[in-house]
């Protein structure tokens, strides 16, 4: 999974309508999980780990600067870690 955390609710939002409308699926908004949110309240685009090409082209397509991206990396009993990788 791929997380891309943007300073707002407004910009996140956008960038989900654009990933739609080039048929990019399972994109979804939430609140940043805790372990990241260092720079107070953001919202952040989840998406499939497999989509981060197209979601990087689009984000250099439209001037959509996130804050980071990061890979969320499954471990054994329900626990996460985040790789930064942008």
């Amino acid at each position: 999974m791929l997380l891309i955390i943007f300073s707002n609710l407004t910009q996140t939002s956008s960038f989900k309508k654009l990933a739609a409308k080039r048929g990019i699926g399972g994109v979804r908004i939430i609140q940043t999980p805790q372990a990241l949110s260092g720079e107070g309240c953001s919202y952040a685009v989840r998406a499939k780990y497999e989509n981060r090409d197209m979601l990087f082209r689009l984000m250099d397509e439209n001037g959509s600067y996130p804050l980071h991206v990061y890979r969320v990396n499954f471990l054994t009993k329900g626990k996460l870690t985040y790789t930064k990788i942008k």
